[in-house]
């Protein structure tokens, strides 16, 4: 059985903006193309310089945030929003996957969901996903840290310094 799915956490927020941008494509893509095209329509909330730097751990020195949309590909997997190709890098949406896209679109229209619980997305894709969207002194912030060895790098400066 698949993890359960919080749509606001993370790891759902990039889920969501993957299977979005996949029902729009319509193909099967490479990560740099599904990337590409949550960067061209400024879906992702880019935070400077954290979101672009590279997690130390990963080889390929890749922007934080496209590890981020590049794991959210294997939850996706998981619950059978996309296909598990054998090909390498190929990246495509299953029918249950295009059929969510408009359920989760329902589900911030009647009120299930609320767009400014999620503090990855910019205001294009809050809008995206439900229209009506303004800004609001309750929109969720995104967390100082997002990225816990940022946090473990300031603790430690922070530690230096007293």
């Amino acid at each position: 059985m698949p993890p359960s799915f919080n749509y606001f956490s993370t790891r759902g927020q990039c889920i969501v903006m993957l299977v979005v941008a996949l029902s729009e494509l319509r193909v099967t893509v490479r990560k740099q193309e599904a990337i590409a095209y949550i960067a061209s329509k400024k879906w992702f909330d880019i935070q400077l310089p954290d979101d672009n730097e590279p997690y130390p751990s990963v080889p390929t020195r890749e922007p934080r945030w496209h590890c981020l949309v590049a794991w959210s590909r294997k939850d996706a997997v998981i619950r059978e929003w996309m296909f598990d190709h054998q090909e390498r890098d190929a990246w495509c949406i299953t029918r249950i996957g295009l059929h969510l896209v408009s359920d989760w679109r329902v589900n911030f229209r009647d009120g299930m969901w609320n767009a400014s619980k999620c503090f990855l997305w910019t205001p294009e894709f809050k809008r995206k996903m439900f229209p009506p969207w303004v800004p609001s002194p309750d929109d969720s912030k995104r967390p100082r840290f997002l990225y816990e060895d940022i946090w473990r790098k300031f603790k430690k400066e922070l530690l230096a310094s007293l």
